[in-house]
């Protein structure tokens, strides 16, 4: 019985402490990527932590850092999408931090490519949500299915390479 509520009392100790822990990891690497800004590893270690601690306003907030500090570096572009679609639940966010990186990117395949990804996703889970509703698919309204038909033609037009243009069309 005594090794139990000792056990307990040091669980207990170990809960209030951690958020201390937490909080003063953030702040050594607040310290670190305001020292070193163009470390990228340094930046990725970080948002790997914050998503490990599940601090979703510090993730935001560094997200919004790292990529108004490399705007060129698709990863962190693709992983704030990525984040937000998938953790948040926000699948329109995603598509304003895609179409903001095509634009900042305008050339890279790796970007458009993902926001073609993204498009077939939500028209992909639209469709599911649609049978899963007993709703009657109208795919003679094209409207609803334009948007991946939309991307593709000015991912195309941005990059105009067969294999690229195959490598989608394979999507």
């Amino acid at each position: 019985d005594g090794a139990g509520k000792r056990g307990k009392e040091v669980r207990a100790q170990l809960r209030r402490v951690a958020p201390a822990s937490v909080s003063h990891i953030s702040y050594i690497y607040e310290r670190a990527v305001r020292r070193f800004p163009k470390s990228l590893t340094l930046w990725k270690d970080y948002i790997d932590f914050l998503k490990g601690e599940n601090a979703v306003k510090a993730l935001n907030s560094v997200f919004g850092r790292v990529i108004s500090l490399h705007p060129k570096k698709e990863v962190f572009w693709i992983e704030a999408a990525v984040y937000e679609l998938f953790e948040n639940s926000n699948a329109a966010a995603a598509r304003v931090l895609l179409q903001r990186a095509k634009r900042a990117n305008k050339k890279s395949k790796l970007l458009w490519t993902k926001y073609f990804e993204l498009e077939l996703w939500y028209s992909a889970r639209n469709v599911q949500r649609r049978t899963v509703l007993n709703i009657e698919h109208n795919y003679e309204d094209k409207e609803k299915y334009l948007a991946s038909q939309i991307v593709f033609k000015h991912a195309t037009k941005a990059i105009p390479e067969v294999a690229f243009a195959c490598n989608l069309h394979g999507l």
